[in-house]
């Protein structure tokens, strides 16, 4: 006889379930010019009461926010993530803290939102069971074992680092992601504050979440990637 006891008690996600987490780094006024209006647009105004754009003064200096972006806490949150150095880790990770929302996307300022009802269509498939999933942009091929592999040192880890073809893994992309309070805490808070290289955390997240059987969605429909890498310019 088996122990497992069932409680059935999921409580359906609603709108105000949602938070949104938009890293936005200093260096690049362009893509938010071009990013925060069709954001604004896209999303109701109770998930935009919910959204937490993270302002990354990565040059380091004094922290001198353009108006452009300081509007923005007329309808949501600004928090300031003032630690030198590129990665998109560390704004996500200040995000994550600043919400306590049961369901959190991460969503990029080079991302153009294609579909105005992703927010209802995210929240009708985290009500379909399983509840607990990562909804994204899913690509491939992986970036290659020898961009991630000085993460962590934790034995489990280079376990899982050993335990597939990554130059071949189709991956969680970083641009887009959509997934449970739990799977964020669990597979990326704690885990990738110290990492930086460029598509390494996407690969991290992806074999952590597989290693323990985390459905991913392909929410690729929703959202297209814009941005030019370490360049201020949206591509056509």
């Amino acid at each position: 006889m088996s122990n497992t006891v069932t409680v059935n008690d999921f409580v359906p996600y609603e709108l105000d379930d949602l938070a949104v987490i938009v890293p936005h780094a200093s260096r690049y006024p362009n893509r938010w010019r071009w990013f925060w209006p069709q954001y604004a647009a896209s999303v109701p105004r109770t998930v935009l009461g919910n959204t937490i754009v993270v302002y990354h003064n990565r040059d380091g200096g004094e922290v001198l926010i353009p108006d452009a972006v300081r509007d923005v806490e007329e309808t949501s949150k600004l928090v300031i993530c003032d630690r030198e150095g590129r990665s998109a880790v560390w704004p996500t990770i200040a995000g994550l803290r600043a919400t306590r929302s049961r369901i959190i996307a991460s969503i990029q300022d080079d991302v153009e939102i294609l579909n105005p009802g992703w927010v209802e269509d995210a929240l009708d498939i985290f009500n379909e069971e399983p509840h607990i999933k990562i909804l994204a942009l899913v690509t491939m091929p992986g970036p290659g074992f020898h961009k991630i592999e000085r993460i962590c040192y934790e034995p489990w880890v280079r376990r899982l680092l050993r335990d597939g073809d990554y130059d071949a893994m189709s991956y969680i992309q970083g641009s887009a992601r959509i997934a449970n309070r739990s799977v964020w805490l669990a597979y990326y808070a704690d885990l990738m504050e110290d990492f930086t290289v460029h598509d390494g955390e996407d690969v991290f997240f992806t074999i952590f979440a597989r290693a323990d059987g985390i459905p991913t969605v392909q929410f690729a429909h929703n959202f297209r990637h814009r941005g030019k890498p370490e360049q201020d310019i949206i591509t056509d």
